[in-house]
This record gives C-alpha cells, structure tokens and sequence, in this order.
C-alpha cells in the first residue's frame, strides 16, 4: 500500500474525468464497485459534526425552504438532514421524486457450485407527509441508495451497465433511517410482486462527460434542480471544484439563472485554497458580480466555525 500510495501520487495530475474518457465502460463499471464497496467500509466514520451545525442553524430559519443540490454519491449529507429535522424530511418523497420500494435487511452471499440464486422480497415504502416537504435533496448523479434493476439482457450506455426505468429501491433500517447496501456480489437479485427477480445495483452516474440520463426520476431531480436555481433567495456553494469538464451541469445553472426574474440576492462560496479565477467562474455562472460573494477560502470547517460566531454574534445561537 505505500508503495502504491508513493506511485499514485508521484503520477502526474489527471482529471477522473479524463481517465474515464479513456479508459472505456469498463473502467466506469470498476469505478461504480469501487465507490459502493468504499462507502459501504467507510459507512458513518466521518466527521458530521460541521455540517450538522449548519443544517440545524439553516434549519431554524423561519418561513423558508431548503434545497440541497449534491453531485456527490454518498449519503453523508442525506444521513444529517434526516437527523436534523427527523420527520421533516422523507425518503419516499423528498429526493425530489417518489419511491415506492424499500429492503431492510442485507443480500444473501451468492451458493457456490451453480446453487439457485438467492433474493430479497422488495416491500412497499409509503409515505409519511401529505404536505410539500420544505427540504429537498436533489442528486442529479444518482446515490448509492438508489437500487436500479439492470436493463435485461445485459447491455451498455455511456455510463456502464444500462438501467432499467424502475422500480427504484432503497436500503433502510426498520426505523425508516437511511444506510448504505451490502453488495456481497457481482449479482443481486430483489423479487416484486409478479415479476422475476430483477439484478441491481446502485444508480450512479460516472464523473464521465456523458452525465445526461434518460431515466425518468433523473430527468425529474434535473426538472427540480432547475426550477431550485430559478426560485432561490440565497445559494452557498459549498465544496463543489465546478471542474471545467463539467460542461453539462455549467449549462444547465446558466440556463436557470437566465430564466430568473432577477439576479440570485445573496451568494456564499466556500472551497479550501482555491485560486482567484475559480471564484470568478462561480460568480459569472450565476450571473452576479465577483464583488458581491460571499468568500470562505479555508475549508468548510472553517467556514462554520466563522459562522457560529457570526451567528452568537446576532444572538441567533
């Protein structure tokens, strides 16, 4: 591992997006494993803590609503929301599109020597509210809880193994709380009423340039990405490197924001040492000036640690 570790980083710098490019659909496929079985050992050692002081500190806002557009696959920010305001945010309804299947226990390891194939019964999921949720979720990449039959038989898009349009499925505990998915192997087979066992696997898009997607709750979370950017009082961008091969996300923010009555009020931007022309892009994107943003340059705990004072300071904590 260090030896590999020295290699890696000794290599010369290349975007993933480019290494995709190149490599073909098979290397996409290996990178959607890669990041499932990463994420899955990871599971929720990371430090939250950050970002759960500003999710309850948006969150005590009055009279407002919140959506959070996330090209990331993991479920890190999915996991605080649902912590922060429990019962105020629902996984049947408020990534932006409704879910209808659910599984609450792990797949069985596949039998050796040729054994029938083993499968989970997919149940119902319902929703709790009838009312619009004031939190959203967008993940116009896809997540690592959306379980996606695979197109049958096995075919390919740009992205790696093709999808079927549904049924979407997602991995919860008993207790309705989000986890990730066991995916002991390279098969898993979940049963719907009167249908045969269909293989999934988590619905994720690869950093490649072709992230476009024809999957109807993908077209959905994109319809409602845009009309969030057309809508919103105040946008923070936190973290996201806007990376320049990013073309298709750039075009659909432009697109948004030139539908806009009038420009975005207030802006925060909040990355760890970037460099001046990254803020200049961020700002010619959303169409305001690079004067008018709101800059944290230091990482996003910084960012935080600055607010909670800023916060004391208008006795908002």
């Amino acid at each position: 591992r260090d030896v590999f570790r020295r290699l890696l980083k000794n290599k010369p710098w290349e975007s993933i997006e480019d290494l995709l490019e190149k490599a073909g659909t098979i290397a996409s496929i290996r990178f959607i494993y890669a990041v499932d079985r990463l994420f899955y050992l990871i599971n929720w050692s990371v430090n939250s803590g950050p970002l759960e002081s500003f999710l309850k500190e948006q969150f005590r806002l009055e009279n407002t609503n919140h959506t959070f557009v996330s090209f990331n696959y993991d479920l890190v920010l999915d996991r605080s929301v649902q912590k922060q305001i429990a019962g105020g945010w629902d996984v049947a309804t408020d990534y932006g599109f409704a879910i209808s299947w659910q599984i609450t226990t792990n797949p069985p390891p596949m039998p050796g020597n040729g054994g029938v194939l083993p499968t989970l019964d997919a149940a119902q999921l319902q929703g709790l509210n009838q009312a619009r949720s004031r939190v959203l979720i967008l993940k116009p990449h896809g997540s690592l809880n959306w379980l996606v039959p695979l197109r049958m038989p096995y075919s390919y898009s740009p992205h790696g193994i093709a999808f079927e349009d549904g049924p979407l499925v997602v991995p919860l505990s008993t207790t309705r709380e989000l986890r990730y998915w066991y995916k002991s192997d390279d098969f898993q087979y979940l049963s719907f009423p009167n249908t045969e066992p269909k293989d999934v696997m988590p619905c994720i898009i690869p950093p490649t340039k072709a992230k476009d997607s024809t999957l109807p709750f993908i077209q959905e979370t994109r319809s409602r990405l845009s009309q969030a950017i057309r809508d919103a009082d105040e946008v923070y961008v936190l973290g996201w490197s806007m990376p320049k091969t990013d073309e298709d996300q750039e075009r659909a923010i432009r697109s948004a924001i030139d539908e806009r009555p009038q420009p975005v009020e207030r802006m925060t931007v909040v990355n760890r040492g970037a460099s001046p022309d990254y803020f200049e892009r961020v700002a010619c994107v959303f169409g305001v000036k690079r004067s008018q943003l709101k800059v944290f340059n230091g990482g996003f705990c910084e960012f935080v640690a600055q607010s909670v004072v800023d916060w004391s300071a208008e006795g908002r904590v």
